[in-house]
């Protein structure tokens, strides 16, 4: 089984990449300003709760399109495999070209794929950052909030029956709006983990949900809850 690790001030991420016609489905996803999954090995996957990816997606050749926040989704992507949500893309007008980062070695021999992740050492992911903020000064400070992001509270995952069904509740609200065509990223926010203990459902702990969202999404909690349906917000779960 993968296994979480203790976070670190030596922070070092992954350049991943995916087969060809995977790389189209979620570059497409991507720059739409949409999320995107991806199952990887749980063999070999050793994570934090949050990780910040630089993304490969120029099938063609090599390159560093852009980067993303990635984390565990609830449930399993398969036999063996662990589900990962990749969201929040920082994508560059143009890739990074191998040559424009050769003076920090090979980066390019160190690509992660789905079954086969390698960190980059912490120095060398430091200077890669620092590098790419030089090259694609438009992006530093996107770059910056994205380590921001990866440093904040944890997302749901664990294996306290509580935080399973607040990773259900939110997930089946995030694919209920992405079926929808709305921003899932933007309507659900971020967890106010402060809340967890007391909250009967996620509603209760989503940090960016409209006002009038909320109001919907309440009065539709009721009407289930008067034809006897359980929905995917029914605290009964909790």
């Amino acid at each position: 089984m993968a296994r979480n690790r203790e976070h670190t001030s030596d922070y070092g991420g992954f350049v991943l990449a995916f087969e060809p016609r995977r790389t189209e489905k979620i570059a497409e996803r991507l720059f739409e300003g949409d999320q995107a999954s991806e199952s990887f090995s749980a063999m070999d996957w050793e994570f934090f709760d949050r990780e910040i990816v630089f993304l490969a997606l120029t099938p063609e050749r090599a390159g560093i399109s852009g980067a993303a926040l990635m984390e565990r989704m609830h449930g399993s992507g398969g036999t063996g495999k662990l589900k990962m949500r990749i969201y929040d893309p920082v994508l560059f007008e143009t890739s990074v070209d191998p040559s424009e980062i050769r003076e920090l070695g090979q980066i390019f021999d160190t690509i992660s794929t789905a079954e086969h992740p390698r960190r980059i050492d912490s120095t060398v992911w430091r200077n890669l950052v620092r590098r790419l903020q030089q090259i694609r000064p438009e992006d530093a400070e996107a770059l910056e909030d994205l380590d921001r992001k990866r440093q904040a509270e944890p997302p749901l995952v664990g294996q306290d029956a509580r935080l399973q069904r607040l990773a259900e509740q939110r997930d089946a609200i995030g694919l209920a709006l992405e079926v929808a065509g709305m921003d899932r990223n933007s309507a659900l926010g971020a967890v106010q983990t402060e809340s967890i203990a007391g909250a009967k459902s996620v509603l209760d702990i989503l940090s960016a949900e409209p006002f009038h969202e909320q109001d919907i999404m309440r009065h539709d909690e009721r009407i289930f809850g008067k034809i006897g349906v359980r929905s995917c917000i029914d605290t009964s779960l909790l």
